[in-house]
């Protein structure tokens, strides 16, 4: 009971589950036996939102970022403003708790993401050209104004980032980003110099180096950029994506078999990785042969039966392979197991729309285990399953409902349900 972190955590699920008065308290309870802590703060902020308490919210949000201007807040502060001069107002105020709280450069590029829609281009280049002023000492500050000018094609983009790798050369970051602005002013050979320094002061890096074979590749040399995807693969094995780039690429060069085996690799890290299970079915459909793909399905559910995830991906599987009847015999083996799993119920719905089933799809969409409450997921494929059988009176009451549970005020709801 004076664990703070448990009742943090007690109040983000509560809230998840829609117990906004519970997890209100559980959140208080932690800001209670931490008032010092931003993160308490910010917390409570998050579940008074979501209960559509925006006034308190955005108070709990000032308070948090008072103690700490990096904690995660700003985003929700600006959420939570009722109109655009306190938005404004908040935006001054950010700028000055930056400033008297001498933070490191992650507020710099918080406040860079979350003030930018709310800023004018020129606005923003003058408060970061500020803040370079008053820390130049500081990384972030300088790379957040570099990024600033490239995305906004500014002239003094590549003075800016030759300077940051002159004042920062062992900082991976200085030199991917310079590598950025030499593309943007199409000085390629001084941006594949930046993208090997990256690469060489930071081998597991996984950004600056399929970069750097991308850059190779679209420059026509194939050896290079293989060579580069094979070392970040050695670098960092346990990084799904770079399987999954390798395998890109091999396929775009007509390696259909190492192709596979990369992305079997990923799929077996990773089991929620969608482009590598839609591949598969891609080439199993392509090659006729849907032998190689369902078993790297069926492998996770020997190395993780008690995942449900490993039951999704071989009814997702067989699915896609339109083998609709044994799709649904796993998803019925699945439900047995784990009857109110959510994603379960849905894909159950799917298989037996997509077999010509619509209306026990649609019975499937309201499984009795949930009585009255039911899953947002499964009302939105039930609006669908309707909308799809012409039914648009009942798919407009069930998205009226829908809308109203998952919009936070009525004048967003109001504008959402005229679109």
């Amino acid at each position: 009971p004076a664990d703070d972190w448990a009742w943090r955590e007690m109040a983000l699920e509560l809230s998840a589950r829609g117990r906004h008065k519970e997890a209100a308290d559980a959140a208080t309870e932690a800001l209670r036996l931490t008032p010092q802590f931003a993160t308490s703060h910010y917390i409570l902020a998050s579940v008074l939102h979501a209960a559509d308490h925006n006034p308190d919210a955005h108070a709990a949000c000032r308070r948090a970022l008072e103690i700490d201007v990096s904690c995660g807040a700003m985003d929700l502060l600006l959420a939570t403003a009722p109109d655009a001069p306190q938005r404004s107002a908040d935006i001054l105020f950010l700028r000055s708790e930056i400033t008297r709280q001498s933070v490191g450069g992650e507020a710099v590029a918080q406040f860079h993401d979350v003030a930018l829609p709310h800023l004018s281009t020129e606005e923003m280049t003058a408060i970061l050209s500020e803040g370079l002023k008053a820390r130049p000492d500081i990384w972030e500050t300088w790379s957040t104004l570099a990024l600033h000018r490239i995305n906004h094609q500014h002239p003094e983009a590549l003075h800016l980032t030759r300077q940051l790798t002159s004042r920062f050369p062992f900082a991976p970051g200085s030199w991917r980003i310079h590598a950025q602005s030499c593309a943007a002013a199409g000085l390629h050979e001084e941006q594949l110099n930046a993208l090997q320094r990256a690469v060489a002061i930071n081998p597991k890096w996984s950004l600056p180096a399929r970069e750097l074979a991308d850059l190779h590749e679209r420059q026509g040399r194939f050896p290079d950029a293989l060579t580069e995807l094979n070392r970040l693969v050695l670098a960092n094995p346990l990084d799904p994506a770079n399987h999954g780039v390798l395998a890109d690429f091999l396929l775009r060069n007509g390696h259909t078999d190492d192709a596979l085996t990369a992305i079997e690799r990923a799929v077996t890290l990773e089991p929620t990785y969608p482009w590598g299970w839609s591949e598969l079915a891609r080439q199993a459909r392509i090659s006729g042969n849907h032998d190689r793909a369902l078993q790297a399905a069926r492998n996770l559910t020997t190395s993780r039966p008690d995942e449900p995830r490993s039951w999704i991906n071989l009814a997702e599987m067989l699915g896609r392979l339109q083998l609709w009847n044994l799709a649904s015999t796993e998803v019925d083996k699945a439900l047995d197991r784990w009857p109110r799993n959510v994603r379960l119920h849905e894909l159950r719905a799917q298989i037996l729309a997509a077999s010509g089933q619509r209306n026990a799809a649609i019975a499937a969409c309201s499984p009795p285990i949930f009585g009255n409450q039911i899953p947002r997921e499964l009302r939105g494929r039930l609006a669908s399953l309707l909308l799809d059988a012409a039914d648009y009176s009942t798919a407009e009451s069930v998205l009226t409902n829908l809308i109203a549970c998952l919009l936070y005020t009525s004048d967003a709801a109001d504008d959402s349900l005229r679109v």
